[in-house]
């Protein structure tokens, strides 16, 4: 559970008081469609005494789209354009997808998953703060949402994207801890293996890195993926062949063991060496020997000589009195306040 706790700025005491907060969404990150949030006011009056008001709760939705819902036993699908054959295809592939990933790892899906299905990923993207203009679903694991921006005559990418966002919801939510350490590469590899067969598409990407020598490190795809497009592509073509190596190789068990370090916190150098025997670096040696790769480069070692810029110091700009504090027994968005 979060909660966060806010103070009014022109707050003056009062018999008779009327207070607002406005919550800025680009400060705190945006609210997925579908979290449910509540707030109540703790009023203290002169003796010390505190008087809380009921609480109050609503759906952060497009309420002004005329939302259809069809459900599963793990899954609750929402949409607005297309027929029920559209939802139930999608719906049976979310059910699939959640078979497969257990299959593979041994995570099982702990809550129901909202999916919001908008007709186009432009739709997508303006419902939600932050969205990459290439992505087509976001995935929430601590709300358990998924956002899919796919037109009724594209369902095919439809199906591919619900298994894809559904992994990231299960292994995300699996994986949470304070102190967030599971590599990006982990995530998006075992979201594409759950997909299914991948197109020719990635493979010849991978190729093509691979005969220009333009692979990037391990290190690099453990990291948030670039914004640029063609970087982003190569990054899930790497993370797919990483993760295929590792199942291909050692099979499924070791997976779920990995997951559980992350779990745990640990770095992702320790959870490979306490896992596979090898760092990421380690790491990078088998992979690229078993795709046919060439060596990664050692980086250059020449020596530069620092050069001070000065540069004036500003008086820190002072926003609201906010004061917040998280008990990390249940899950919260970094995406958003759940409360």
């Amino acid at each position: 559970e979060s909660v966060s706790r806010a103070i009014p700025e022109d707050f003056e005491p009062g018999t008779s008081i009327a207070v607002e907060w406005v919550w800025n969404l680009r400060r705190s990150g945006s609210a997925p469609p579908g979290t449910e949030i509540w707030w109540r006011w703790v009023l203290e009056d002169e003796d010390g005494q505190e008087m809380e008001t009921p609480v109050q709760r609503l759906i952060f939705l497009d309420d002004f789209i005329p939302w259809r819902t069809k459900e599963t036993d793990h899954l609750s699908l929402s949409w607005y354009e297309g027929t029920d054959q559209f939802a139930d295809a999608l719906l049976e592939a979310g059910e699939d997808a959640l078979v497969r990933l257990y299959d593979m790892t041994g995570v099982t899906l702990e809550r129901e998953v909202k999916v919001f299905i908008y007709a186009s990923s432009e739709n997508m993207q303006d419902a939600t703060l932050f969205a990459p203009d290439w992505s087509g679903g976001l995935a929430f694991p601590w709300n358990s949402i998924i956002i899919i921006g796919v037109a009724p005559y594209n369902i095919e990418y439809g199906l591919d994207t619900m298994a894809h966002e559904l992994s990231h919801v299960v292994v995300g939510y699996y994986t949470f801890s304070c102190v967030n350490s599971m590599p990006g590469w982990i995530d998006e590899g075992l979201a594409m293996v759950t997909e299914g067969d991948q197109e020719v598409y990635y493979e010849d990407l991978l190729q093509s890195a691979i005969d220009e020598d333009s692979l990037l490190s391990v290190r690099e795809v453990g990291q948030i993926f670039s914004a640029d497009p063609d970087l982003a592509r190569l990054s899930y073509a790497q993370s797919f062949s990483l993760v295929t190596y590792l199942l291909e190789t050692y099979g499924g068990e070791p997976i779920l063991t990995l997951l559980d370090q992350f779990k745990k916190g640990i770095s992702e150098d320790k959870a490979l060496e306490a896992v596979y025997g090898c760092d990421r670096d380690g790491l990078e040696v088998l992979w690229r020997e078993w795709i046919g790769a060439a060596p990664m480069q050692e980086p250059s070692t020449s020596e530069a000589t620092p050069t001070p810029t000065l540069v004036p110091t500003f008086a820190p700009i002072v926003g609201p009195s906010i004061q917040a504090s998280q008990t990390p027994t249940e899950p919260s968005s970094d995406t958003a306040f759940d409360d």
